[in-house]
């Protein structure tokens, strides 16, 4: 088998197999002339792998792979040595192989066909990496596709690759502090952020046998993956509350295609990275359609953020309520604050019970209880940005309107209660000579979701 080099008209590499007459010795050449003389390269194929094929890659220059009697093997140095990219493939004859735009195809001899998925990694690979505490490698081009990965229902399927952002990085050792991923736009503005000691938000409460949720990152040693999903930051979070239309609607809206950037901070140190994200080819679509998207699905998302921070605040209030009510003793002027706590969180729930139904405390109870207004911000941002690459409708623009102006009237309603009802129990307490009740700042690392160091929060 003869391989031109893509690079260069007098450059060629050819893989000669003589096992049939009982010959396994490597016979791998190359040559720089047009043919006119020939170097032997295949030092570090280990005897008795007999070479059938062997490629060059498309987009780095002397960047080979060899199809084996045992296997895949790689040379960065066009040829003068050669060392193993086994990884999980099983111990086989590969007949022949092709790199497909990113992705490295193998035939294999009774083993089928096998894909290394995003060869990007290879392609920039150097010696002198393995001696540095951390590398980011530049990300492939991604593409925004609304696809959800294929659940596997056949043991001889393959698997997809990740949709989003690949992001591959290695470091030395793995680190004990830690670690975080940042994605950010062009201008350098963070649009989402990763952590190491931040464990990925669950969609309904955990039953006994359920896994519990992961680490956002987890590093380990040598080359370690990372995937973007390609969204903005979601919506905050209330700590207890499941929503069936949360999973979708209060989650981050699809960036538009163009360029960003990834940031990667370990052991004190930081890299960044840039890349591009492309609209899928399939699609026709303008991208002033995908940025009117774009803004209103954020536009939702900040509804839904301040929906959010109100009830995080009212329901810390409320607890704070609830410790002044377990201290109190039995006196008269006792009962005249426990009255006073009470009456103060009886509008406490009514001014939240709006905003969300607490009653709804799996990813179903939606179906049986109505959602508060915060179903129908995030019922809307589904219907405006999950299923398609398109510009809203202008009946989206008027639901939008109309949500937003309730959304107005329903938090006039706690900030009334926070200024007038809170401020007159306040003085009633401090009649008692008994500590004020503080209101939280509107966000903060607990309402953002996933706690900072563990399972707790969740």
């Amino acid at each position: 088998m003869i391989e031109a080099s893509p690079f260069d008209p007098g450059k060629a590499y050819v893989a000669i197999d003589r096992h049939q007459n009982d010959d396994l010795g490597i016979y791998v050449y190359k040559t720089t002339d047009y043919g006119a003389s020939w170097s032997r390269i295949g030092s570090g194929i280990p005897d008795g792998a007999f070479v059938r094929a062997v490629r060059e890659d498309p987009k780095r220059k002397g960047l080979l792979y060899a199809g084996t009697e045992r296997g895949i093997y790689v040379s960065f140095d066009d040829g003068a040595n050669w060392r193993s990219l086994q990884l999980n493939l099983p111990n086989t004859p590969v007949h022949d192989l092709v790199v497909k735009n990113d992705d490295l195809v193998v035939a294999t001899h009774g083993r089928a066909f096998w894909i290394l998925d995003d060869v990007t990694p290879l392609r920039q690979f150097a010696d002198s990496i393995s001696g540095e505490d951390m590398h980011l490698y530049q990300p492939a081009t991604a593409y925004r596709i609304h696809s959800e990965d294929a659940p596997r229902r056949h043991v001889f399927e393959g698997t997809n690759p990740p949709n989003g952002a690949v992001i591959y990085y290695y470091v030395k050792k793995a680190p004990k502090d830690e670690v975080k991923i940042e994605i950010l736009d062009e201008a350098g503005v963070v649009i989402r952020n990763y952590s190491s000691k931040r464990v990925e938000p669950i969609d309904e409460p955990l039953d006994p046998d359920d896994k519990k949720p992961e680490k956002q990152i987890k590093p380990e040693d040598g080359l370690n993956r990372f995937v973007w999903d390609l969204h903005y930051e979601e919506a905050h979070r209330v700590p207890g509350y499941y929503l069936w239309e949360y999973g979708d609607g209060a989650r981050g809206p699809l960036a538009v295609p163009g360029k960003y950037q990834v940031r990667l901070t370990c052991n004190g140190k930081s890299q960044t990275a840039a890349f591009e994200m492309k609209i899928d080819p399939r699609v026709m679509v303008s991208q002033a359609d995908l940025e009117k998207q774009f803004k209103l699905q954020m536009d939702l998302r900040e509804q839904l953020n301040r929906v959010y921070d109100a009830v995080n605040q009212i329901q810390d209030v409320r607890e704070q309520l609830d410790g002044l009510k377990k201290r109190l003793g039995p006196s008269d002027s006792a009962k005249v604050l426990l009255d006073g706590a009470n009456a103060l969180d009886a509008k406490l729930i009514a001014a939240r019970d709006p905003l969300i139904n607490f009653t709804i405390n799996a990813s179903e109870d939606s179906l049986a209880y109505a959602p508060g207004i915060d179903g129908k911000l995030a019922f809307l941002s589904i219907s405006i940005g999950a299923f398609a690459d398109s510009a809203p409708t202008a009946a989206a623009y008027q639901e939008f309107d109309k949500l937003k102006k309730q959304t107005d009237e329903l938090l006039a309603g706690w900030q009334q209660v926070r200024s007038v009802d809170l401020g007159t129990f306040q003085k009633l307490a401090a009649e008692q000579n008994v500590h004020s009740i503080y209101v939280p700042d509107a966000k903060s690392e607990r309402v953002v979701g996933g706690g900072e160091s563990g399972d707790e929060d969740q």
